[in-house]
């Protein structure tokens, strides 16, 4: 494979393209993924059966099983553990950057530590299972009886997925791995917003290990191009209370041989060997932070919206944007408008909206 055709292969996996002049899809459906541009607040999501939520949970049975949904009321409240509190970020620096020397021994979690930060931090309610498919199918189907704010950690997900529905996997304890059910008041017409704070959020986490992430419009973090998180937001519903899944995948400790693209990379990766207790609560107390924020400002962008552009890997970049009818939009990202979308100028100065889509960076395609 050349060097090109590793970036094609990151560049092209991503969500169907749409112009905002042409708006296709429902992200009113249950299970649509939550695009930075138009919302439809109509229909009736319950009607539309992407997933069917468990009925009765007998609260037996084993929910750290592989695949195994997580049952309310299994929630653990954790009263022991470590502090909640963040303080200064810790890391050990390794001279060599091709292996993590925790590979093949890594710990998992402290779940009581975890658990008890959380729960200080605001969060309602906190699960952490040993292994499951994929954390944002377990909340959607436990979404009619979870509270707003609650969290789902996995120390292992079997049958991730990302835009499209394309599987991905990582070994056990090699990353953070969690999604978080909101229920934001805000109008639905903000929920758009929901990526690009979401990532906001892990792009802070991460440098404050004095690693130089930065966000690729709308969400994925790269760290000189390359990825080192996805973000998969999910509509669950879309009626007067509006329902959404968040969920990411941050790397911590994986090594290039399993690395499951070319072009990504890891804390460790970066030369940053960090405790993944640690990194797990400090990305949801920045999560929860920008969360507040944003509910506080009625779901405007402005809470976020300079932070994000400051941090952006796609503004001022040549980019290529699919379209609607299936041709290509090449010009210079020039900005974020407060509804989350992407403006491109093209080569006649002329500027398009894109409301969602994945983009190309052209330097590195």
């Amino acid at each position: 494979m050349t060097h090109d055709d590793k970036r094609r292969d990151y560049d092209d996996t991503g969500d169907e393209r749409r112009d905002s002049q042409n708006a296709g899809g429902d992200p009113s459906a249950k299970g649509a993924q939550v695009p930075p541009g138009k919302w439809s607040d109509g229909g009736d999501p319950s009607a539309k059966g992407a997933q069917v939520p468990p009925g009765k949970w007998s609260g037996e049975g084993d929910a750290s099983a592989k695949g195994a949904q997580v049952p309310p009321g299994k929630w653990s409240e954790g009263s022991q553990g470590g502090s909640g509190e963040q303080g200064n970020r810790t890391d050990t620096t390794s001279p060599n950057d091709n292996e993590s020397e925790n590979a093949g021994v890594r710990p998992p979690l402290d779940h009581e530590r975890v658990v008890k930060a959380l729960r200080e931090q605001g969060w309602n309610d906190v699960a952490i299972v040993e292994s499951t498919g994929s954390t944002n199918t377990d909340l959607h189907a436990a979404a009619s009886t979870l509270p707003d704010l609650s969290v789902l950690i996995a120390e292992e997900q079997v049958s991730g997925r990302g835009r499209l529905g394309r599987a991905w996997s990582a070994p056990r304890h090699s990353q953070v791995t969690l999604s978080v059910l909101l229920r934001p008041e805000v109008p639905p017409t903000k929920l758009g917003l929901l990526p690009l704070l979401t990532g906001v959020a892990v792009a802070d986490t991460v440098r404050s290990y004095g690693i130089d992430a930065r966000v690729k419009w709308p969400n994925d973090i790269l760290v000189r191009g390359d990825k080192m998180c996805g973000i998969l937001a999910e509509a669950v519903s879309m009626s007067d209370n509006p329902t959404v899944v968040v969920g990411f995948g941050l790397n911590i400790d994986l090594t290039k041989a399993e690395l499951p693209i070319d072009n990504a990379t890891s804390f460790a990766l970066e030369g940053k060997h960090v405790d993944r207790t640690e990194v797990t609560i400090a990305v949801l107390g920045s999560l929860l932070e920008r969360q507040r924020q944003w509910r506080n400002a009625g779901g405007s962008a402005s809470s976020f919206i300079d932070d994000y552009k400051s941090v952006s890997a796609t503004l001022n970049e040549s980019v290529s944007a699919g379209l609607p009818n299936g041709g290509k939009l090449t010009g210079t990202a020039v900005d974020i408008s407060d509804a989350g979308e992407l403006l491109i100028r093209d080569a006649r100065g002329q500027i398009h909206t894109v409301a969602a889509g994945d983009i190309t960076h052209l330097r590195y395609s």
